[in-house]
């Protein structure tokens, strides 16, 4: 809660005594499953909380040692989904610490284990949703940093890889909202073809507004960009304001300073 309210030196204060607390426990209570799962999680989000208050280094520091541990996890049990499961988010928070620190290959290197575990985990359940819009999301990263390196053709197949997953799951009459959330975003950000796209990410956009009881935030921002790169610049600057009267009754919410700086640029001429 603390970060969530842009507290982020308390809640860091939090989870450290989160980790002390765990280190009490006997040492075979700290092997179990549960006990590893909660450490990790509590480290991965103390790495999250540095990284957000202005201290990449440390913040990175911090995630290689929770990613060791993961790690560990794993090779404890190969039958175990929940170890991979857990450690996907920590290579994009990780990957994400490196491309601050403009440390790309490294970044490169966390983005590719994501797919690799996505990969194995689609593989022990191909029928997840879940598993795999990870494992689309885990391409689009690795596809960006391929082409921030140079790597101009391999980083177009693997986001191509990854925006083909996600639209065929979006354009499924049952999709998610989370999986018409990336797509939408995807199909922007990638600007391919204007004429094509534009239209298709609106229409995801809507669908995920309506299928909602209450828009969030990042829905009708998502929703915003979308009527902007379709053209619709008076939608576009409404559903921004919308989104700017729900951040004033929360000034202080996480992400915020982000938000308010896409709502000015949406709501430019």
């Amino acid at each position: 809660m603390m970060s969530r309210e842009d507290d982020q030196d308390k809640a860091a204060e939090y989870y450290r005594d989160g980790i002390a607390a765990l280190a009490a426990f006997t040492p075979v209570e700290q092997a179990s499953t549960r006990i590893r799962r909660m450490d990790t999680f509590i480290r991965h989000r103390l790495g999250e909380v540095d990284l957000s208050n202005g201290h990449p280094k440390e913040g990175v520091r911090m995630l290689e040692t929770t990613r060791e541990r993961f790690k560990l996890a794993v090779a404890a049990d190969k039958l175990d989904s929940r170890p991979r499961w857990d450690l996907g988010p920590l290579d994009v928070t990780l990957g994400d610490g490196y491309v601050e620190l403009k440390q790309y290959d490294k970044a490169l290197d966390a983005y590719r284990e994501y797919v690799e575990m996505m990969d194995f985990l689609v593989h022990r359940e191909p029928k997840s949703s879940t598993y795999q819009v990870a494992r689309a999301e885990a391409l689009l990263y690795t596809g960006k940093v391929q082409t921030i390196l140079g790597q101009t053709q391999a980083g177009e197949r693997t986001r191509s890889e990854g925006l083909a997953l996600i639209l065929s799951m979006a354009q499924m009459s049952a999709a998610q909202t989370n999986e018409l959330d990336l797509a939408a975003k995807t199909l922007v950000r990638l600007h391919r073809d204007q004429k094509h796209d534009a239209s298709l990410a609106l229409s995801f956009a809507q669908r995920e507004v309506a299928a909602s009881a209450s828009a969030s935030v990042d829905q009708l921002l998502t929703l915003a960009e979308t009527q902007r790169y379709a053209g619709l610049i008076p939608e576009s600057q409404e559903t921004a304001q919308r989104v700017s009267k729900l951040l004033s009754l929360h000034p202080n919410s996480i992400g915020s300073s982000d938000e308010r700086a896409k709502i000015n640029n949406l709501l430019r001429p």
